[in-house]
């Protein structure tokens, strides 16, 4: 397992991790190995956060939510963007409920919480509501 430690390697999310025992020229190595895919996966990541801020842009605009935020960074962007995309697609009288938001904070938490409030006030809501 001491091994293990001194190979680097990608996150999701684009960033490297290398071990504390690795040398500068494992470092570097590593860096070669997947600067590629690196950029790649940042590239993607921002385009994913850019399309959730468009989604979140037009649900405040829509609802007249005063703000809409991730509870967890276990949410991912994509995540977001579909939880709040099911809730515009809500037929017109269940729209009249999410017009009573104007003015809350949302709070998108993981899969599996119910909807509560969460304790600064605002509206949690789960990534899988429906």
């Amino acid at each position: 397992s001491e091994q293990a430690c001194r190979r680097g390697r990608l996150r999701k999310d684009g960033t490297f991790e290398v071990g504390a025992g690795m040398g500068l020229q494992m470092i570097r190595k590593t860096l070669g190995d997947y600067a590629v895919r690196s950029n790649e996966s940042i590239r993607i990541e921002s385009e994913k956060r850019a399309r959730c801020q468009e989604v979140v842009d037009r649900f405040m605009y829509e609802f007249g939510v005063q703000r809409v935020r991730k509870i967890s960074s276990l949410v991912a962007s994509d995540q977001m963007s579909d939880c709040l995309s099911t809730l515009r697609r809500k037929e017109e009288g269940e729209k009249e409920i999410l017009r009573c938001l104007a003015g809350q904070s949302i709070g998108i938490a993981g899969s599996g919480q119910l909807c509560h409030l969460g304790d600064d006030g605002s509206i949690i809501i789960p990534t899988n509501c429906s």
